[in-house]
């Protein structure tokens, strides 16, 4: 069998977060559960990249690339006011219009609230249906 290759991708702008944390847990339950070659994209990291006038630089590029040739997307985001993060959606609105057709996107979020849980149905699912 050949590894599936997953990209997560983490939507918190710090280094450390809840959001991380949470993207590992996923990534490793993944990993035990199939060969897989997991790719991840940090907000934090490639913010200074994405968000440029005109076209993402080269390690821009490259982050989008590895969501577009994902054969799993893991979009994983905390929650502010009610919400993803502006450089969450950014990122996405850089991946083709037609990339991510026919391939599974893990959907997760942490929050502070309970009624955060609701951010995965009301914001991410229609983020992502368009696809």
């Amino acid at each position: 069998m050949s590894q599936a290759r997953i990209t997560v991708v983490i939507g918190n702008t710090s280094e450390r977060s809840r959001t991380k944390v949470l993207a590992q847990a996923i990534a490793d339950g993944l990993q035990q559960a199939l060969p897989a070659q997991l790719t991840v994209v940090e907000i934090h990291q490639v913010a200074p990249h994405i968000a440029t006038t005109g076209q993402p630089t080269p390690e821009g590029a490259a982050a989008v690339q590895a969501i577009e040739q994902a054969d799993l997307v893991v979009a994983v985001t905390p929650v502010y006011k009610g919400s993803y993060t502006g450089l969450f959606k950014h990122l996405f609105d850089l991946v083709g219009p037609d990339a991510l057709v026919d391939t599974p996107v893990l959907l997760a979020a942490n929050g502070g609230r309970d009624r955060h849980a609701l951010v995965v149905d009301h914001q991410l699912r229609p983020l992502f249906a368009r696809h």
